[in-house]
């Protein structure tokens, strides 16, 4: 199930007037950073949202809390992949 905060959320989402963009911040941050030293790219968001908006755009951007922290870790977790042949 959805946690309350996200319930909120959505039900916010509904009553505001519609959005022509909604960007998933945390995509827009990692783009292209699947690399060594890569890293969350605030810059990156940055330039999409302002792209939108110069465009006119009634623009959303979603990006959870998480991100925002001094603490937070931005770096690039590289997940180990199976090989096809391993999957049974």
């Amino acid at each position: 199930g959805c946690n309350k905060g996200f319930r909120q959320f959505q039900k916010w989402l509904r009553e505001e007037e519609p959005y022509d963009i909604i960007i998933d911040g945390a995509n827009v941050g990692f783009n292209n950073q699947n690399h060594e030293g890569g890293h969350f790219q605030y810059n990156q968001i940055d330039t999409v949202l302002k792209h939108f908006q110069a465009l006119g755009q009634r623009t959303l951007l979603v990006l959870h809390p998480k991100w925002l922290r001094e603490d937070a870790d931005l770096s690039v977790v590289r997940r180990k992949r199976r090989k096809f042949d391993q999957v049974s």
